[in-house]
């Protein structure tokens, strides 16, 4: 009997056995390279073990691998551990990211910026910040060999943004949205092998210009696609600015002095460094083979890390195309100006009750990022002044005619902002200032209702001109904000807005349509047109006050008759128009609100 049981037992261990996967499942993926040998490895990895299964780190989070073709190598630079990466996989500060021989990658990282590594390629993360609740982000990398491109995105939900990448002889920084950086060894053959878009019969300008520098030492080309960014050779100490289309060489002699980008070279770059984005890999299901790197390796995965679909995420995945889907009309992204609009309530006290005082709205865009914004207050006589709205932390109220010596010396009353929303192009919120406020009259001022504001990155005066010469057209849809005013701190809205523009139509803006509701309140503007006004910035448009202008309503009750009682500014925003929003205001039979609105073209 003891036998029988003992060759039972037996059998169950082997037929459990048998049922056991060869490898984990939760630590070992069919697309981690499949263990590429040793020899195929980089020289600075082949005293490592390289393993075939994802190791996780305790440094900061930086962002998520999404997508890779052909062997992928993360090392933690912290424990020294290496692993063949997969789709999906996060990536760390300080980790070092190699791409090996026909290999690429894609990483997206929290702060929404987007890179791509050409194959042959070492890229390391020095410094990650991305601090949400100060808006702040901070991103250094450094490239050692290879290529790859950069798409930092200007996103408003971050207030300062730092980013730059180190090389063995130069320094870039980024003022710019999209640019690479390669880094060979000088005396390459560049004719020959690859890179080939350096073998390109139009290069040679870049081929003349690489072969200035004495062979053995590493040269650095960076290139820049759109936006600006300063290349600081690290030889001579000499800093040059690219503009789009531009290049500039630092080997270890220094730098050369920048020169265009013929077309034949971007593209070529742009080949090289090319990844497919999440979804992408759908579309290339009936061309396979044709993305194959050479070599055979067909280890193709990609991932959508969960934030693919916002606006900021599609303009980072599409590398900001330098074309509107209605024209050819070339967006410029050099030299963008950040402007936009405030509006402020003020509630008067005078020790009985509190009454509206005074309503302001600014009818011109502000430099709302380098210099105090000023509205003229009728009823006090003295300037208002707000001090970089939502852009420093010593946001104040000064002059209200507030008594000496305070008026003197700017007596400082703090401002409280919230912010309501951003996209790729600008950022909106609403401020308050709850504090008592003593002016010469007697009484106290607040700013205990909501005031708003709104601002972004203006389209070039050369860019409007173009949107012009070409009629293009397009409907802007989004949301819309407002506050009604009480003495108990007023009643806040919000709902929808859509407009249509012709920019080359002799009245631009028209189906202006704004409804917002909340708190047994409502504004509607409907059918209200407007036009571009100001020839100095050519992107503000009011929609005028006077005559028969649409329907503007405060709880069904028409606007009060007047110059002033119905007001509405904005501008168009982004390198090629891509977004609109402004304020508005209405006074209505003793009633007041005002509000924002915004939206992007569809």
């Amino acid at each position: 009997m003891k036998q029988n049981i003992l060759i039972t037992l037996l059998a169950l261990t082997c037929l459990l056995i048998a049922k056991q996967p060869a490898f984990p499942q939760t630590t070992v993926a069919p697309d981690r390279g499949n263990a590429a040998p040793r020899e195929a490895l980089p020289h600075d990895l082949r005293d490592l073990e390289v393993k075939d299964f994802y190791i996780d780190s305790d440094a900061q989070h930086a962002g998520f691998i999404q997508t890779v073709i052909g062997h992928v190598i993360v090392l933690h630079e912290d424990s020294r551990q290496a692993f063949f990466a997969a789709a999906g996989d996060a990536v760390f500060k300080h980790d070092s990211i190699f791409t090996l021989a026909d290999s690429r990658c894609r990483l997206k990282f929290t702060t929404e910026d987007v890179i791509t590594m050409g194959d042959n390629t070492r890229l390391g993360l020095e410094e990650y910040i991305d601090n949400r609740p100060e808006k702040k982000k901070t991103s250094i990398f450094n490239v050692l060999r290879g290529k790859a491109m950069f798409y930092a995105m200007r996103l408003f939900k971050y207030r300062t943004a730092a980013t730059a990448v180190k090389t063995p002889t130069a320094v870039v920084g980024v003022r710019g949205t999209k640019f690479g950086v390669e880094v060979r060894k000088a005396g390459e053959n560049i004719a020959a092998g690859r890179p080939v878009y350096l073998a390109a019969a139009s290069d040679a300008g870049l081929q003349h210009l690489l072969a200035q520098f004495s062979p053995g030492g590493w040269v650095t080309l960076a290139l820049c696609f759109t936006g600006a960014i300063d290349v600081t050779a690290l030889a001579d100490n000499t800093t040059q600015t690219l503009y789009e289309n531009e290049s500039r060489a630092a080997g270890p002699q220094g730098g050369e002095n920048k020169q265009p980008t013929s077309p034949d070279v971007a593209q070529q770059f742009e080949s090289a460094t090319e990844a497919p984005e999440p979804g992408a890999a759908a579309k290339e299901e009936g061309k396979k083979g044709e993305g194959t790197p050479a070599g055979g390796v067909a280890v193709v995965s990609v991932v959508d890390t969960g934030a693919a679909g916002t606006a900021e995420t599609k303009l980072a995945n599409k590398a900001e195309d330098v074309t509107s889907k209605q024209t050819d009309v070339k967006i410029e992204t050099a030299g963008t100006v950040r402007k936009g609009y405030f509006t402020g309530m003020l509630t008067l006290d005078n020790g009985v009750s509190k009454k509206f005082s005074y309503l302001y709205l600014s009818p011109s865009l502000q430099y709302t990022q380098f210099q105090p914004a000023k509205a003229h207050d009728s009823l006090i006589g003295k300037d208002l002044v707000v001090d970089d709205i939502n852009q420093t932390d010593t946001q104040k109220i000064t002059g209200l005619g507030i008594p000496a010596p305070y008026a003197v010396s700017g007596f400082p009353y703090p401002i409280q902002t919230v912010d309501l929303g951003s996209n790729a192009y600008m950022e909106w919120g609403y401020w308050t200032q709850t504090q008592a406020m003593p002016a010469t009259d007697g009484n106290s001022y607040y700013f205990d209702n909501r005031g708003y504001w709104i601002f972004g990155d203006i389209p070039s005066e050369s860019t409007m001109s173009l949107l012009k010469a070409n009629n293009i057209s397009g409907i802007y849809n989004g949301t819309a904000f407002g506050t009604y005013w009480t003495s108990t701190g007023g009643a806040d809205m919000s709902g929808s807005f859509s407009a249509a523009i012709n920019f080359g139509a002799a009245v631009p803006i028209t189906n202006f349509e704004l409804y917002i509701s909340g708190n047994d309140h409502n504004v509607k503007i409907s059918g209200a047109e407007g036009q571009f006004t100001d020839p100095y910035n050519p992107s503000h448009f009011v929609l005028p006050s006077g005559g028969a202008n649409g329907t503007w309503k405060i709880d069904g009750v028409e606007a009060d008759a007047g110059t002033y009682t119905k007001n509405a500014y904005g501008s168009v925003y982004g390198p090629n128009a891509e977004a609109m929003g402004g304020v508005w205001k209405i006074d209505a039979s003793g009633t007041h609100a005002t509000g924002i609105f915004q939206g992007v073209r569809q």
